[in-house]
């Protein structure tokens, strides 16, 4: 069987390699062995027999860790179903009889009118995440508190109190500030179920609503005619991560906030590692095993810090070793790694056609030579990028002091995506680079024919090659979010086009109109 071998190497763009695998008689088994293996062991040597490029065996072992990642979720949801369709307990009525004729029978239980609760597995393990903070802050108020919740099943505003931050702060680390409703929701059940089960369930819930109520809209009626009106989601859990946003300035838009008293706290063994990647770059499963590790304790660093040079310094690993910014990514954004590797052909067919539509002057404005309706498919996969800019500049301004300064599409690409002379001194052209402080794009080769030779992503005076122009451009975005950086105004709406319509990540609530107007034209 190599259905995962085919997916795994289908994910990384390395399907030549697959009858070489099938001829060396490699299955999904074999495949395992061979991608989780110590360093220098002869499995290690037998995988670079098959896959010679360093590059390509890390993006694989990745690639079938993703698989095996999202396989192992998959199956808890199986299990999590399963449990929903066949476990059911029965709240019984007080003023119902169990010997009532007309009664049902559901196990040991026998009721009449009763109403079924689905059990769930809880999703979070809340006096685990109290007493785990106990640890990182050397204390043992968790532990007393829910000794006291114990012997009273009593909750008052110092133990509320206690319960909201202990959650609230795992929930930022392992969810960001903006975790989703259902994350929300399941904590606050588990506070409610976990903590204070000898309760009863009006009870129970009263606390779980306490914790977090979800929006509603409500319709009224009462001027004669239909008002909807959106009552916003509310609980204990949802104004401290309010709080915490508007404290430490933490937007949609991707932002770098200032260092706080409740950041993540790193282990001896998390410095021990970290301290390894700093000056390790070798063996490559190591460095891989360590970067997925310290992500955590990388991420609250990040959070906290304005200086990316003082990062990249501290990790160089993130951008020198391959796979870095893909794994980091996946772990913040997951299942979203490969949208745009898997379906950039797709989505630039049909920017290339609104571009068309628009009656876009690709020689005059763009500078590329042949017209638009005689590109390649090739052409089009790369020039659906280059076209971006200009599709996506009509609402684009910046300011300057107190003006407004309309930004063109021929300066958004410049912010964006730049095209140098395959002749140019690259290292000179990167030792000078102070303009552009965000990550950008930059094409070796011709931008009249559309011809590219090499595509790199420049950050902090570094260059990084890409194998195409399409897994630069994915690879930049990436690492806006990995850094957690803002997008720079002048190519603001291009950013924010692979943010709400490519990766569908949704940080940005309010994309431009421009944005919001092409999006309306992609459908993938």
């Amino acid at each position: 069987m190599t259905e995962l071998l085919e997916s795994a190497l289908h994910n990384c763009a390395l399907t030549h390699y697959l009858e070489k695998f099938k001829d060396n008689d490699v299955d999904d088994n074999v495949l395992k062995t061979l991608t989780d293996c110590a360093a220098g062991s002869m499995e290690e040597r037998l995988l670079a027999e098959i896959v010679p490029s360093v590059g390509h065996r890390l993006k694989l072992i990745a690639a079938v860790r993703e698989l095996g990642k999202s396989s192992s979720e998959t199956e808890q949801r199986a299990e999590r179903a399963q449990v929903e369709e066949t476990m059911k307990i029965i709240v019984i009525d007080n003023n119902i009889s169990v010997n009532s004729q007309n009664s049902e029978s559901v196990g040991d239980l026998t009721v009449d009118q009763a109403e079924a609760v689905v059990i769930l597995q809880p999703l979070f393990d809340i006096k685990s995440i109290i007493l785990k903070s106990d640890e990182e802050k050397g204390t043992t108020k968790g532990k007393q508190l829910l000794e006291e919740i114990g012997e009273t099943n009593v909750i008052n505003y110092r133990i509320k109190t206690v319960i909201k931050r202990r959650i609230v702060n795992y929930l930022v680390k392992q969810y960001s500030y903006y975790p989703s409703k259902h994350e929300k929701q399941n904590l606050a059940e588990c506070v409610a179920s976990q903590l204070f089960q000898n309760l009863s369930n009006q009870q129970q819930k009263d606390i779980m609503n306490l914790f977090y109520s979800p929006s509603t809209v409500i319709i009224s009626n009462s001027t004669g005619s239909s008002v909807r009106k959106r009552i916003p989601a509310s609980g204990l859990i949802e104004e401290r991560l309010r709080h915490l946003r508007k404290k430490y300035s933490v937007g949609l838009s991707i932002n770098v906030v200032s260092s706080s008293s409740e950041s993540y706290a790193p282990s001896e063994d998390d410095e021990g590692k970290k301290s390894w990647l700093a000056y390790s770059s070798s063996p490559q499963s190591q460095v891989l095993e360590y970067m997925a590790q310290t992500y955590p304790m990388r991420t609250a660093e990040i959070r906290n810090t304005k200086d990316i040079s003082v990062t990249l310094s501290q990790w160089p690993r993130l951008l020198e070793t391959v796979g870095m910014i893909d794994q980091d990514f996946s772990f913040r954004h997951p299942e979203k790694n490969e949208l745009m590797l898997r379906n950039w052909t797709q989505i630039g067919q049909q920017i290339w056609q609104a571009a068309k539509n628009t009656k876009l002057d690709v020689t005059n404005e763009l500078g590329v030579e042949q017209h638009i309706n005689n590109w390649t498919t090739d052409q089009v996969n790369n020039g659906s990028l280059i076209l971006l800019p200009y599709l996506l500049s009509n609402s684009a301004y910046t300011r300057s002091g107190k003006k407004r300064r309309r930004i063109t599409g021929g300066q958004s690409s410049y912010f964006f995506l730049q095209f140098v002379n395959a002749t140019e001194d690259l290292e000179a052209f990167r030792l000078s680079e102070l303009t552009r402080k965000q990550p950008f794009v930059l094409c070796v080769g011709n931008l009249k024919t559309l011809t590219i030779q090499q595509a790199y992503i420049m950050v902090e005076r570094r260059l990084i090659a890409a194998e195409t122009l399409v897994k630069a451009v994915d690879t930049c975005f990436k690492i806006f979010h990995v850094l957690q950086l803002q997008f720079p105004e002048e190519c603001y709406g291009v950013w924010s086009f692979f943010d709400h319509s490519v990766f569908k990540i949704n940080e940005i609530t309010a994309p431009p109109s421009c944005v919001l107007s092409l999006s309306s034209q992609i459908i993938f």
